[in-house]
């Protein structure tokens, strides 16, 4: 009998792509009931994460402070960090705002039609088309 390889079974893990983000406890180094605030602060970050709307709150609340030194007032932790941008940085950023300032105008949404959105156009226009 010749060995090709081998796989550690111990280290891998199949599941459904939803659990990329939130791995199951006992795949963890250690159990969350043993980290300082419990599973608490993960539960935030990682519905910060998948939920963009609240990303910003609770980046400024618990993200932030935990690589940089906490801020005087939460509410203005933004404008303590700019110091950290670059002159070009900046100009960017300023143009950036202006765009998205002129783009709020028009409010056109812009996308790569798919097969399925091709399809649904092309029925709709047989719809109008038949009335």
């Amino acid at each position: 009998m010749q060995i090709a390889g081998m796989v550690d079974w111990e280290f891998t893990y199949a599941a459904p792509v939803e659990f990329s983000y939130a791995p199951p406890w006992w795949l963890l180094i250690e159990n969350p009931k043993l980290w300082p605030n419990g599973i608490d602060d993960w539960e935030k970050i990682v519905y910060a994460a998948l939920n963009g709307l609240a990303f910003d709150a609770i980046y400024w609340e618990k993200i932030d402070p935990f690589f940089f030194e906490a801020a005087q007032r939460p509410e203005t932790a933004w404008k303590e960090r700019l110091s950290l941008l670059g002159e070009k940085d900046i100009e960017e950023m300023e143009k950036l705002v202006v765009r998205k300032l002129e783009e709020m105008k028009t409010r056109i949404l812009k996308w790569d039609p798919d097969e399925y959105t091709v399809e649904a156009i092309a029925k709709a226009a047989e719809v109008d088309g038949a009335q």
